[in-house]
Formats: C-alpha cells, structure tokens, sequence
C-alpha cells in the first residue's frame, strides 16, 4: 500500500483525548432515567462547567451536531439547547438560553 486510503475510523475521534470530560464519570453528562426539573439543570449546569474550560470544546459539539446526538451534554450545550439550535432557521439570532450558556463557559 502506498498509504493514499481512506483514513483511519480513529482519526476521527482523536480530538476526545484532550477533552476535559475524559476523566469524568459519563453520568454527569447523561440524565438518568426519569430525571426532571432542578435536579436535571443542576447536573446540566456542573457538565456545562467541565466544558467550559475544554481545549475541544467546539469539536466536540460541532461532533454531536453532526451525528444528531440527541441525549447529554456535548461541548457544553444539552439536548434542548442543540434541538433549538438546530430548528432555528439559518441567520436567525440565537436563543436566550444557548447564547447565557455560551457566555458562562
């Protein structure tokens, strides 16, 4: 082989070795099953923490937007903050939330 094939699968998950989450219990990032109200924001909020001071972060998310991850917290935005994101039409003003979420990170 003359080393012109496609890339390996791996490279595409290179950037997770610098996220500031590897170390961290996926169960900050992900709701357990029947989680509602305060105690979602709450868990949300210290994910969106770790996030805030990732060297990946915008991989991260960028990576969740593209494969349409519909659950947890990637690159410090939740679930709903990325369905809103992605049913605002283009050029359209972020929402509220997205845009405080963004500033506390």
């Amino acid at each position: 082989m003359n080393g012109a094939g496609p890339r390996p699968i791996a490279a595409l998950w290179e950037w997770q070795e610098s996220a500031a989450c590897r170390d961290v219990s996926d169960t900050l990032f992900f709701s357990p099953f029947r989680e509602r109200g305060a105690a979602r924001r709450e868990r949300e909020a210290r994910a969106q923490k770790v996030c805030a001071g990732c060297p990946v972060r915008e991989e991260c998310a960028q990576f969740a937007m593209e494969i349409g991850e519909e659950h947890g917290t990637w690159g410090g935005m939740t679930s709903q903050e990325r369905v809103e994101l992605l049913r605002r039409p283009r050029g359209a003003a972020p929402a509220r939330r997205a845009q405080r979420s963004a500033k506390a990170a």
